[in-house]
């Protein structure tokens, strides 16, 4: 409590773009366009860690960002309600909590606002707009937070973790070809299009498979079921377009439960934006449609997914697939608390829905020849969690992910940490490339040539070269090595001519006016760079060239964010992040940090292998999942096959 306090009062103190509304802290992040009348803010959360104790002397605190959108107030002012006025502070601007006297002499009023099914989206990295992001937010307010607890004699500091790179296999991986045969039912409300149109479609589209229109859900392949769908769930609701109809999904899953299937919509038409059309009226998909093509692909993956569940994986393998484990995944579906159990035994996946005694007995016999108590582990992680009270009834768990095997027990824990970025060092770099002009020989690149040659080892020394005499033409390169470095050698020579050339009219300028426009082109056609597919040049070489020297390093670079990968330390936490480095979008959520939290097993637990089985990229598209991707084969289960099927007609 004492730490809240002190936060509001270093928000009030503040003139800048942090305020407080209601017992709340705010930072202010971005416009929401260009004359929106909506703006964005960083709410900012102190929660105390679950494993502090009263009277430790040290306390552990989460700082949460939460996106809030706030928006223009009309009369009449409702009372009780936080109600706020907008001041410019340079770039940006501060709302200021009014008093209910100063409401009406405001001429333009906020408050906080929300929208049904939307939440308000804040980037967690902006590249566009570095301070405009939560990560930014975050590193400015706890750096000035603990500045200002020093000032009072609080001691605090951020939490550092020593992170090392989870090797991760490149083969682990599903192959939808194995399908062989899909079927296409048409489950659309208007069938405009012939259902021949859409399996040519998805022929051209896989040639390696053979796709069929199916009457008949009954005579379903082996490899399972598209069906053709051309309105979403959303549409039939009380505010959908198509309130009053008949949605037909979930009739056909509840008469069909065990065929392996998986649905795509084939409209195309946005009911926002419909004008007065007609919204089953849509045309057929037309290649190339890279939105299409990515729905897809996911689909393919989900009902090959699905075809390991129903079928079994002699015919359809999965990879990382363990003999001696068992996931049990607690989560909400249709309404109700579920708590799942998943395990591999003779090529097939077994399910036990751990509410039904006649499930739940096979599940807690294979723990017994495990060595594992249940009850027993899970009281304890009850206690770890801080969800046994010294009076008052235990508080269970709404949502787990556990895993369990021989003498083996461990559950994932969310620890609401989020890694901040070098912001110093990207602030740097920002002004070394866009704000900081230099004079012309800051540029130079040929004196350099040896520092180069350091970073490139099939670069040949230039003293070498001087003595072999291929830089004064008396002796032609005849290896391949000797004749790249001679090129890239007089390629240097030739910029530095070009430097001298651009000095003449310009004697000091920043690294990003040297590199754009006409010289832009001049360079890349000095360095032999070829043209993108746009036809547009780009400064991927000659950045390259100084990025060796240390200079003008990106923004982006993986040595000032931990971005890419998945990351594990010496207490069992990790942190998933990304396949690939970040792209000019900047980062839409922080990666989380979790951790493997071990009631039994430690001595012989591999995290490893279960990082390994986070790696796989047909869970999300193109992306790795948080957590091993067995509890994703849980959610298909109970999605797509439990909830359709009455109590004891499940035979997985």
């Amino acid at each position: 409590m004492l730490l809240k306090l002190l936060a509001f009062r270093f928000f009030r103190d503040d003139k800048t773009h942090r305020f407080v509304g209601q017992d709340k802290c705010y930072v202010y992040a971005r416009p929401g366009g260009k004359d929106s009348n909506f703006h964005y803010c960083v709410e900012i959360e102190l929660s105390g860690a679950p494993a502090n104790t009263e009277g430790a002397p040290t306390q552990e605190f989460r700082v949460i960002p939460h996106a809030r959108c706030f928006g223009k107030a009309t009369p009449p002012f409702r009372p009780g309600w936080a109600f706020f006025g907008k001041r410019p502070v340079r770039s940006r601007f501060l709302f200021l909590h009014l008093k209910s006297e100063a409401v009406e002499q405001e001429p333009t009023v906020y408050s906080p606002v929300t929208f049904p099914g939307k939440r308000a989206q804040v980037k967690y990295h902006d590249l566009r707009d570095v301070n405009a992001g939560k990560g930014k937010i975050i590193f400015d307010f706890t750096q000035q937070f603990i500045a200002n607890l020093k000032e009072v004699g609080i001691v605090a500091h951020l939490r550092e973790r020593a992170f090392t790179l989870a090797p991760l296999s490149k083969t682990a991986n599903i192959e939808v070809q194995q399908l062989k045969e899909v079927g296409i039912y048409d489950n659309r409300l208007r069938r405009a299009h012939s259902l021949d149109d859409y399996v040519d479609l998805f022929q051209g589209m896989y040639p390696a498979l053979c796709f069929v229109a199916l009457e008949d859900m009954r005579r379903a392949p082996q490899g399972g079921v598209i069906v053709l769908l051309d309105a979403t769930a959303e549409d039939f609701k009380e505010d959908g377009i198509l309130f009053g109809q008949t949605d037909p999904y979930p009739v056909l899953y509840r008469e069909h439960p065990n065929v392996p299937k998986h649905s795509i919509n084939v409209n195309s038409n946005d009911p926002d934006a419909l004008e007065g059309g007609d919204y089953l009226d849509y045309p057929l998909i037309q290649l190339p449609d890279k939105d299409f093509a990515r729905n897809l692909h996911v689909v393919l993956s989900e009902l090959y997914l699905k075809c390991a569940i129903i079928h079994g994986t002699a015919h359809f393998p999965l990879p990382f697939l363990p003999d001696e484990l068992a996931f049990v995944r607690r989560g909400r579906s249709g309404g109700e608390t579920i708590t799942m159990a998943l395990w591999f035994a003779d090529q097939q996946l077994h399910f036990a829905n751990l509410g039904d005694p006649t499930q739940s007995e096979a599940f807690y016999e294979l723990l017994e020849r495990w060595g594992v108590d249940w009850d027993e582990q899970y009281d304890k992680l009850l206690a770890e969690r801080k969800r046994i009270p010294e009076h008052g009834s235990i508080k269970d768990l709404p949502t787990f992910d556990i895993i369990v095997g021989h003498d083996l027990f461990v559950a994932i824990e969310d620890l609401a940490e989020r890694i901040l970025y070098e912001y110093d060092a990207i602030e740097q770099r920002h002004q070394e490339q866009y704000s900081i002009a230099y004079p012309i020989n800051h540029f130079q690149l040929a004196p350099q040539y040896d520092r180069i040659q350091q970073e490139r080892s099939t670069l040949l020394p230039l003293e070498q070269m001087v003595q072999q005499g291929f830089l004064d033409g008396s002796k032609k390169p005849t290896s391949k090595n000797a004749q790249q470095s001679q090129t890239f050698y007089k390629q240097l020579l030739e910029y530095d001519a070009f430097l001298g050339e651009v000095a003449v009219t310009h004697p000091i300028l920043s690294y990003q006016e040297l590199t754009s426009g006409e010289w832009r082109e001049r360079i890349a056609r000095i360095f032999g760079s070829k043209t993108t597919s746009e036809g547009k040049y780009h400064r991927k070489l000659i950045t390259g060239i100084y990025n060796d020297l240390g200079m003008f390093l990106s923004e982006r670079g993986e040595n000032v964010r931990l971005f890419q990968g998945i990351w594990y330390d010496d207490t069992n936490a990790f942190l998933v992040g990304s396949p690939t480095s970040m792209d000019l979008r900047g980062q839409a959520r922080a990666h989380l940090v979790r951790r493997f939290q071990i009631m039994q097993g430690s001595s012989h637990f591999d995290k490893e292998h279960l990082l390994a089985t986070m790696g796989v990229l047909f869970v999300r598209y193109k992306q790795y999942t948080v957590s091993p991707y067995y509890f994703h084969l849980i959610d298909l289960y109970v999605e797509n096959v439990l909830r359709y099927v009455s109590s004891g007609e499940e035979d997985f």
